[in-house]
């Protein structure tokens, strides 16, 4: 087989090149190879299961860097050696790190890390209830953090300043929008496309260039000029920098914590000069990827193809697992609306403005027109009383979880549908509750909301109705192709141990609450 390759370049306003990065890829897809204009290059090496093993870098212009790695079974890393310097490494029965080098560890029962230190340094972490980081003291002072009821970090204070920040949740997954002093008053703004486009302070303008894992690799101004650049190591350490701009995104275009030395991925938190998270994954994995078992360790330890925004599982960059994960955790975060919603329902009229509410929460463009379904569809008898927070804050834990553990088997069966059948997706769907007693059917209503999937835009349909005898559905998300695929189902009704049927990849209870995931070809 020839050379893989692929290239990514930016150019400047007037058409100039600025930037490229060549890649050479493995058999696999796997990066081997990164030339970049500067004259800067990158050769990763990987054992059998595909761990990095090893990255030499040759930078005429920031000096070279050379990193070997090895691991235990499970995919601890039990040696490092850094430009000549090796470093060993001590784990417990639960995958803990507990000695790096002169550093030692400690954990408390949910698998948090609760103290890093040696003789000259010692740092001392805190949780909440939810198991949420909430504060880190050490030599330098004492920081604290704040979360919403979603799980999103909208405060932090480090050496007693304040930044909050406006979470947009709207996004496949939470980003910041803007932060603000401790006053409210507007310091930094964001603007999205698929990914970080640009940030607004002091009146300036600065804007994103990435490279091929979404790292912030040099920034613009409003003139187009480079005015910083950026230099890291596969796990994300800054090896060097250049400029002085006010910038907090950079590996994998994610949130650094300089106070921490960690970075912010919404579930958790990462520490690149470990290679590993901080606490440990609620998410359960893959069985027949048992890599994806470690509770601990970040991208399956080859951060050279992968990324984990959520925080909760490795994804590659260009799948299809990929883009059905993005899409329907971008349903979810604004599907809450709509659950409340259509508690009000009490009439077709009523039912006109749910359908209004779906184009609204999901951006759709274009007014509603009547459905011949629509009446049929009101076949519900009484919702009786719940507590909708309680719901809102169970659906987002576990709705993202779900999603997770499911994408992997979507992602294959998705391609083999696409592939063998030819088929066209058609859309996605919003499963509405079900409280009483199914009716014989479902009925999928059109909307004119769209949502974007492989950069192209797909409409979203509301699903009404079961098969007869099915009740206690609170909501659900799925997929059209060609046929309604329900994918993840959450229930309210008393539950039954061994209720997972045969076409399940996971099944778990969450307080009043029962999940079903279900497999691609069950549907």
């Amino acid at each position: 087989m020839g050379v893989l390759n692929s290239t990514l370049r930016h150019f400047d306003s007037n058409g100039a090149l600025i930037n490229e990065f060549n890649y050479t890829l493995h058999a696999t897809g796997r990066r081997t190879q990164i030339d970049e204009l500067s004259g800067r290059s990158v050769i990763n090496g990987y054992d059998e299961l595909y761990r990095l093993t090893s990255e030499t870098i040759v930078d005429p212009i920031n000096g070279d860097y050379s990193a070997s790695y090895t691991y235990d079974n499970v995919g601890n890393r039990t040696y490092s050696t850094i430009n000549g310097v090796s470093t060993s490494f001590s784990y417990d029965n639960n995958d803990c790190i507990t000695v790096q080098g002169d550093i030692t560890y400690e954990y408390d029962d949910n698998g948090n890390t609760l103290f890093k230190g040696n003789l000259e340094e010692q740092t001392f972490y805190r949780y909440s209830l939810k198991n949420k980081l909430t504060q880190v003291e050490s030599a330098g002072g004492i920081n604290d953090y704040e979360y919403d009821v979603d799980n999103n970090r909208v405060e932090k204070t480090e050496a007693g300043t304040a930044v909050r920040f406006i979470v947009d949740n709207n996004q496949a997954y939470a980003q910041v929008i803007a932060e603000a002093s401790d006053t409210n008053v507007i310091g930094k703004e964001y603007v999205y496309g698929d990914d970080l486009i640009s940030q607004r302070a002091n009146a300036s303008s600065h804007y994103f260039m990435y490279d091929g894992l979404g790292s912030t690799r040099s920034l613009t101004d409003d003139s187009g000029s480079i005015s910083d650049q950026y230099f890291y190591d596969a796990f994300g350490i800054t090896l060097a920098s250049v400029g002085s701009t006010d910038n907090n995104y950079r590996y994998t275009g994610e949130q650094y914590d300089a106070g921490l030395d960690n970075y912010y991925l919404r579930a958790r938190y990462y520490d690149p000069n470990i290679g590993r998270f901080t606490q440990m994954d609620t998410w359960m994995g893959r069985n027949h990827d048992p890599i994806t078992l470690h509770k601990y360790l970040y991208a399956n330890a080859d951060p050279v193809n992968g990324i984990d925004p959520s925080g909760y599982a490795t994804i590659s960059s260009m799948s299809a697992a990929q883009n059905i994960q993005s899409t329907l955790l971008n349903m979810t975060n604004r599907v809450g609306f709509l659950v409340r919603a259509y508690n009000r329902v009490e009439s077709l009229a009523t039912f006109v403005d749910l359908i209004k509410s779906v184009n609204q929460v999901f951006g759709g463009m274009g007014s509603v027109g009547n459905s011949r379904n629509m009446g049929v569809a009101l076949f519900r008898s009484g919702i009786p009383s719940l507590n909708y927070s309680e719901i809102l804050e169970n659906m987002s834990y576990n709705i993202p979880k779900a999603i997770l553990a499911g994408s992997y088997d979507w992602g294959k069966g998705f391609a083999t549908t696409w592939n063998r059948d030819n088929t066209s997706l058609k859309g996605f769907l919003v499963y509405m509750p079900l409280l009483s007693s199914g009716t014989g059917g479902s009925f999928a209503v059109p909307t004119p909301a769209k949502v974007t999937f492989k950069n192209k835009k797909y409409p979203v349909k509301i699903v009404f109705g079961a098969k007869p005898g099915a009740y206690g559905s609170i909501f659900g998300i799925g997929i059209e192709m060609p046929r309604k695929r329900q994918l993840i189902r959450m229930d309210y009704h008393k539950f039954r141990e061994g209720h997972k049927g045969k076409g399940e990849i996971a099944f778990w209870k969450s307080g009043d609450f029962h999940y079903h995931v279900n497999k691609w070809s069950k549907n």
